[in-house]
């Protein structure tokens, strides 16, 4: 991010992306460590960018093999994933 800033070109956001998965219970788990939002927060304190997670999905992965946008598609069981790339929208729209 101090990179591009250098260079003036502007972070909208940072996405934290395969972040983690939701099991059939509902409990996060976090297979490559949880925490990197929080550490980017901290090191960006100085910095006005919003950060994400974007969670592995099942969802996703079978919108992506049929050519369909997930957010065209918008099955019920990707509503994480859905408000998730809705709040990225909003927060780079502006």
């Amino acid at each position: 991010v101090d990179m591009f800033t250098s260079l003036g070109v502007p972070t909208l956001a940072v996405v934290e992306n395969m972040s983690f998965f939701v099991c059939e219970g509902g409990g996060r788990h976090y297979p490559f460590g949880e925490g990197g939002k929080q550490t980017f927060q901290q090191l960006g304190e100085h910095l006005e960018v919003n950060s994400f997670q974007m969670p592995i999905s099942t969802a996703l992965n079978s919108a992506n093999d049929a050519g369909v946008p997930l957010m065209l598609s918008r099955p019920e069981s990707a509503s994480l994933e859905v408000e998730t790339y809705d709040d990225i929208a909003k927060a780079t729209a502006r």
